[in-house]
């Protein structure tokens, strides 16, 4: 359509591969600002969660098997510390529940350890 409207006096001119670019990046990013529209922003609860699964599975910052509030909040930037332990608690219990990995109790602490990827 693009070309069509840019090209109005010239009906044999052919598409050009920047008209093709243009109206890809139009596209991606109509699409784009749809999604954003109708996807709520994460939650803490949802930052809590990909924090923890993260520190736990792809485990290059931290050596520990068990994500524990210590070390999630050692890990994490200001809105998960303000989370706090009740806030890991739940997202760990989501993790669980949602099947991406266990939610342990070590004495008296709640911990955390992922066994499949975060979709």
């Amino acid at each position: 359509m693009l070309h069509l409207v840019w090209n109005k006096d010239e009906p044999g001119t052919e598409i050009s591969l920047n008209h093709i670019r243009f109206a890809t990046t139009m596209v991606d990013q109509c699409i784009a600002e749809t999604r954003e529209f109708h996807q709520p922003p994460d939650t803490i609860g949802t930052v809590m969660m990909r924090h923890v699964h993260s520190l736990s599975w792809d485990n290059d910052r931290v050596h520990d098997e068990l994500i524990t509030w210590q070390i999630a909040k050692d890990n994490g930037n200001k809105p998960i510390r303000k989370g706090g332990a009740k806030g890991l608690s739940k997202a760990i219990a989501a993790l669980d529940q949602q099947g991406l990995g266990e939610c342990l109790q070590v004495g008296t602490v709640m911990a955390f350890n992922a066994t499949k990827p975060f979709p």
